[in-house]
């Protein structure tokens, strides 16, 4: 067993940080909250999130709770980002899981808002752009952008300083502060 015993509580506008040494499980146990585990890994027990078991959820419902309601930020965004993909159109995406219906002119509205809420500059012109062309930082706020653009109850961020530089790690933990400040 990887983790064993876990119990975390979480409130709306709360904060919890979870430390353990490398290979402790931190990881796992968010990818498991968020149902993102991968193949031949499984977690029992529950994982209760607004009187849900996740657990007992089938695939394709798990995937519309992280639509709507449960944002996760990955350690590495140069992994988790599409390289084939502009960093807008992958925003984008993960706004459609909350706002299906909406034009293809508000959803770009909403790419743009979110751009902007994690101080990416000049939105519009760095929306069309890959995410090579980000700095490691940048990156990073592109992938809270993708996070946090579909409105989610709850946020995971699985180390989201990981290789960034003091002063940008400093930044990003900023700018995460003022999102749930201004969200709840």
């Amino acid at each position: 067993k990887a983790v064993d015993d876990v119990s975390l509580n979480i409130r709306q506008g709360q904060t919890l940080g979870v430390v353990g040494e490398s290979g402790s499980g931190k990881s796992l146990t968010a990818l498991a909250i968020a149902g993102l585990l991968p193949r031949g890994v499984d977690a029992r027990g529950a994982v209760e999130f607004n009187g849900t078991n996740l657990l007992d959820l089938s695939p394709r419902a798990m995937r519309g709770v992280r639509a709507k309601e449960i944002g996760f930020v990955f350690q590495d965004p140069l992994a988790a980002l599409n390289p084939t993909m502009t960093v807008g159109a992958q925003v984008g995406e993960a706004r459609r899981g909350r706002f299906a219906g909406e034009s293809r002119r508000d959803r770009r509205g909403g790419v743009i808002e979110a751009l902007e809420s994690v101080q990416v500059p000049d939105p519009d012109l760095r929306a069309d752009q890959y995410p090579h062309e980000f700095s490691g930082g940048m990156r990073q706020r592109a992938m809270i952008a993708m996070a946090m653009v579909a409105k989610p109850e709850l946020l995971i961020a699985d180390e989201p300083t990981t290789a960034l530089d003091v002063t940008t790690q400093a930044q990003v933990l900023g700018l995460m502060r003022n999102l749930q400040s201004q969200t709840g």
